[in-house]
């Protein structure tokens, strides 16, 4: 399909005309608009001769436009991606880009959502919490089963649509009752999670107990070789047929202090994985004088449960995770354990983040298997670094991801098997930020992928 020059650059103006009345609306109005302006080269391997085959590599120019808006609680942002050619002076632009080639309800609803980065009203927490779009921190009741899951591990090439939506009785005035509910993906429906939780004491005059949480929760995936379908063998594909992954879980939370010198509340898991094995925990957690936030666990695991088997990097390793709890291709069960989760972090709102999580087996679980990921601790730390805080380089912004299994000695720390880093670095002249996105996953062939890219966004 060919479009217009004049089509192309209306689509750029008309853009350019809603961020100047953006810009002038007053400043008190709590509006606020950006505009991301990627450039960039990309190939494809193409049909140039109508054969059928993929036979040509073809060059284009690449034009990203994503718009930001907020207003209050309320954002939305967009992400329109053009993939354009000259040819012969006249205009070409992509046709997989917008007309998918299979028109299906699915694969049209799948093209056109992957517009969309996001849809939020309210944060995790609030009352009434609802976010569409590219989620990094999906997380159900204690996280103990689905704890900061990501759908955003395929960008740049992929963009994953998903949901998270919550709300409590007190927007009400009822708050004996309220959900959790998540999506990772709404064309597909692969992740799901769905938690409903009480507050039984909530009406009565008690201490402490009136606040209590009382929860059930049910945590899915019903495709466990979504993305991943063109890269399996037909022989292990047809054991992923009907293949389901289901965790249920009970939990208890009971917040004990909350104040401005130190919060604490303590709760409590118990879940099971087809009713078919079984885990629990225990722990407490909260903060101190503000910027210091702590927790700790204690991890009772039997034969063939995982625990927060919906990760941060879930997406990336399910093939994996699913033949290990299925015991597919003659592997044992995963094996029952003791264990611990340590978190420490610290921040200044408005200058910076650093939060470690720590989980492992008290002593060895497998003594005679070195390969087994359970034996040894794991280690996840995010970074984030606002503007303006180093000397010298004021617009120097910094988010930062490193996962690291497999951690028998400190030197693993550096060593890359198991290992996901990604890290954004953003440098703003204003009105312009230049972003960096550079993303490592050790794959299980022991070699690095690599994803990188650069993007401008110019903020009005």
């Amino acid at each position: 399909m060919y479009l217009q020059h004049k089509f192309f650059c209306s689509i750029i103006l008309l853009l350019f005309i809603f961020s100047i009345h953006c810009f002038a609306e007053e400043s008190g109005s709590g509006f606020s608009f950006s505009l991301d302006l990627g450039l960039g080269v990309e190939s494809f391997n193409e049909d140039t001769n109508d054969d059928g085959m993929d036979d040509e590599m073809v060059t284009y120019q690449k034009l990203v436009l994503a718009p930001d808006f907020g207003f209050g609680k309320f954002g939305i942002g967009f992400e329109l991606l053009f993939h354009y050619q000259f040819v012969d002076s006249v205009l070409t632009i992509r046709e997989e880009d917008w007309v998918p080639q299979d028109p299906t309800f699915l694969n049209i609803l799948e093209l056109y959502l992957s517009k969309f980065r996001y849809l939020r009203y309210g944060y995790k927490g609030d009352p009434l919490y609802v976010k569409f779009g590219s989620i990094d921190d999906g997380t159900i009741g204690n996280g103990f089963i689905m704890g900061y899951y990501s759908n955003t591990l395929f960008l740049p090439e992929k963009r994953i649509f998903g949901l998270g939506f919550d709300v409590d009785g007190a927007l009400f005035d009822f708050p004996l009752i309220g959900m959790e509910t998540f999506v990772g993906n709404i064309v597909n429906w692969n992740v799901l999670g769905a938690r409903l939780y009480f507050r039984p004491l909530v009406f009565f005059d008690i201490p402490i107990l009136n606040v209590m949480e009382v929860g059930g929760e049910v945590v899915a995936d019903i495709n466990p070789d979504a993305y991943y379908e063109d890269a399996l063998p037909d022989e292990v594909l047809d054991e992923f047929e009907d293949a389901q992954v289901v965790f249920y879980d009970l939990d208890v939370r009971v917040p004990i202090l909350s104040n401005d010198i130190l919060t604490l509340a303590v709760f409590g898991d118990a879940g099971t994985y087809k009713f078919e094995s079984a885990g629990g925990m225990l722990g407490f957690g909260g903060t101190l004088i503000k910027f210091i936030t702590y927790g700790a666990q204690a991890r009772f695991i039997g034969e063939g449960f995982i625990p927060n088997y919906f990760n941060g990097t879930y997406d990336l390793f399910k093939l994996g995770y699913y033949i290990n709890i299925e015991r597919m291709e003659g592997a044992s069960p995963p094996p029952g354990y003791v264990g611990y989760l340590f978190t420490l972090g610290t921040g200044i709102e408005g200058l910076f983040t650093l939060q470690f999580t720590l989980d492992g087996p008290f002593g060895v679980v497998e003594s005679g298997n070195e390969d087994n990921p359970a034996n040894y601790p794991h280690l996840r730390g995010t970074f984030n670094l606002a503007e303006n805080v180093i000397p010298g380089i004021p617009g120097l912004s910094v988010d930062a991801v490193y996962d690291k299994s497999m951690l028998r000695t400190f030197g693993d720390l550096i060593d890359p098997e198991a290992a996901f880093i990604q890290a954004k670095v953003n440098y703003k002249i204003a009105p312009a930020v230049i972003s960096f996105l550079y993303q490592l996953t050790y794959s299980a062939e022991d070699e690095w992928e690599i994803t990188s890219g650069l993007e401008t966004t110019i903020s009005f």
